[in-house]
């Protein structure tokens, strides 16, 4: 399916290099949804033909205490579409898109025991032994996006519009981090110990990312207003 996505946004870019913008037609929207809050730009290329970029992203960050551990966790959805919009219809709203995002998304969790126990590769540490967990993911600059949708910021005679979009983000296979930080009871040779099974944690944390999060669900619900 990636490979399918990369030609049909191919396919779709060689269709419209050679049509001139029509000037008049050019809207922007306001949008929210899986990838975050967002603003777009859209371009009329010519008939049945419209391009899409923009911006969509969002910030959160907690802090939460549970089993007697400190988690602080950050998350970052950052994403510039670049998107060929066809209308098998003239004048119709159902469109089939194709392009890339480049995206700059990433995960970041910290865990800090107090009391209690960690399960890390295949032994249990106490709060003492482990001073600190990190896990990170970080995604592939580059994401591949096929989808439909439904709306059209510049078309004829609206001033306003609806879109919504559906589709798929190839967000690839991402880098991983994991990490454990020795506590202060552990000999040098518990710390060697502790980093072997923080591998195992590592391998496994990568695994799981790799083959549950590559495809990235897109829904994103926007209001246009064309110009």
């Amino acid at each position: 399916m990636r490979r399918i996505a990369a030609a049909l946004a191919a396919a779709a870019v060689t269709a419209v290099a050679s049509a001139p913008a029509r000037a008049d037609d050019v809207g922007v929207g306001l949008g929210i949804g899986t990838l975050g809050a967002g603003v777009q730009l859209v371009v009329a290329l010519k008939e049945q033909w419209n391009f899409r970029t923009g911006f969509n992203g969002w910030n959160l960050s907690y802090d939460t205490k549970e089993s007697g551990v400190d988690y602080t966790g950050k998350a970052k959805l950052a994403n510039v579409p670049v998107v060929i919009d066809w209308f098998p219809r003239p004048g119709g709203i159902f469109r089939v898109s194709a392009g890339f995002y480049a995206n700059q998304s990433k995960f970041d969790v910290d865990a800090k025991p107090s009391s209690g126990v960690f399960v890390i590769g295949n032994n249990t540490y106490s709060a003492t032994q482990v001073s600190r967990v990190n896990a990170s993911v970080k995604y592939q600059a580059v994401a591949p996006y096929i989808g439909v949708g439904f709306g059209n910021a510049v078309e004829r005679g609206r001033n306003w519009s609806w879109n919504l979009d559906l589709g798929l983000m190839y967000a690839g296979k991402p880098e991983t981090k994991y990490t454990a930080t020795c506590g202060s009871s552990l000999t040098v040779a518990q710390c060697a110990a502790l980093q072997n099974d923080a591998a195992i944690e590592a391998s496994e944390f990568s695994s799981e990312f790799s083959r549950n999060w590559r495809w990235y669900p897109v829904a994103q619900f926007w209001v246009g207003k064309q110009f």
